[in-house]
């Protein structure tokens, strides 16, 4: 078989336009459901000038729903001579910073109840137990509590208080001497896949640590096959504790989007697959008369969810 070319591509001409064009017109979604929210008067009201800094907020562990605005100072800008110049592409690149941040999230719906952004030189304990009654006061009474957290709150104390509390958890524990000799004697038989991560395995066994309540006895062990990390991109801590906070708050708006607004298959969809459905959609913006009317692309799959969703966030009670 031969296929014959009749003819080269089409020549393309680039030419501007006057419409208002966006390749994220569904983000008006989030728009108005902030907006019905009321969470920019609430951040108003929560925010807390600090004069003389670029950045405001409260880094208290108590008070995650906190985040930063722009001082109005002015910035002057003065020449540039060739020697400064050399001086600046001269010195060294700045040494990189850590952090250390908390964070707890509801597993059922996936909010964020408490963060606390802390220096990279802090301990890993430090600060888990007022962190940990602070996310804990956020949460409904009378709801059942299966608390689970990494080794940093491994301790008698966090312990202790989730025992008085009579919370149900499960807490990494370090790999101390003695956890690695009671994991040794796990019969090979004992040991099963486990969905955590590909390549890991768990066991279950009784165990009781002596610095930890008399009542903690029944333990499972999970070797992972791999470490996660996350970034910050900052060097000064305020502007990395409000970068935190704001992505904080855009992940809870996505969250009360899927619970409230989207349909109810889209409740287990994480960001990536609402971005390439309901965000990224192309659009026109321009206005009929006195209304601003906003055109998404013929070809829309889903067009029809899309207005619903939009329907109902306009008939949510005003916050």
């Amino acid at each position: 078989m031969t296929v014959k070319v009749t003819a080269g591509p089409a020549r393309v001409v680039v030419r501007r336009s006057s419409r208002e064009i966006s390749a994220h017109a569904g983000l008006v979604l989030v728009r108005e459901l902030a907006a019905n929210l009321s969470v920019s008067e609430l951040l108003e009201r929560l925010t807390r000038r600090r004069w003389g800094g670029s950045c405001a907020g409260s880094t208290s562990a108590t008070s995650p729903s906190s985040t930063w605005r722009s001082t109005s100072t002015r910035a002057t800008s003065r020449p540039t001579d060739r020697r400064a110049r050399a001086r600046a592409r001269a010195a060294p690149t700045p040494a990189k910073v850590c952090w250390h941040p908390l964070l707890c999230f509801v597993a059922e719906t996936g909010e964020w109840p408490g963060a606390k952004l802390r220096s990279g030189r802090a301990a890993a304990q430090t600060g888990t137990t007022a962190f940990l009654d602070g996310c804990l006061r956020r949460l409904p009474e009378g709801v059942r509590i299966l608390l689970r957290a990494d080794e940093g709150f491994w301790g008698n104390p966090v312990l202790s208080g989730l025992e008085e509390r009579e919370i149900t958890y499960a807490v990494g524990a370090p790999l101390i001497a003695s956890v690695k000799q009671r994991i040794s004697e796990v019969p090979e038989a004992a040991w099963g896949p486990c969905c955590y991560r590909e390549g890991s395995q768990v066991a279950q066994f009784s165990w009781r640590p002596k610095t930890c309540p008399s009542s903690a006895a029944s333990w499972s062990a999970a070797i992972p096959s791999r470490r996660a990390s996350n970034n910050l991109h900052a060097q000064i801590f305020n502007a990395n504790w409000a970068y935190l906070l704001l992505a904080l708050i855009a992940h809870d708006l996505l969250v009360w989007l899927k619970l409230l607004a989207l349909p109810e298959a889209e409740r287990a969809s994480y960001a990536k697959r609402l971005r390439f459905r309901f965000s990224s959609v192309a659009g026109s913006v321009g206005r009929s008369g006195r209304r601003l009317v906003l055109r998404l692309q013929a070809g829309y799959a889903l067009f029809g969810e899309f207005v619903e969703a939009l329907t109902r966030i306009r008939n949510l009670a005003t916050a």
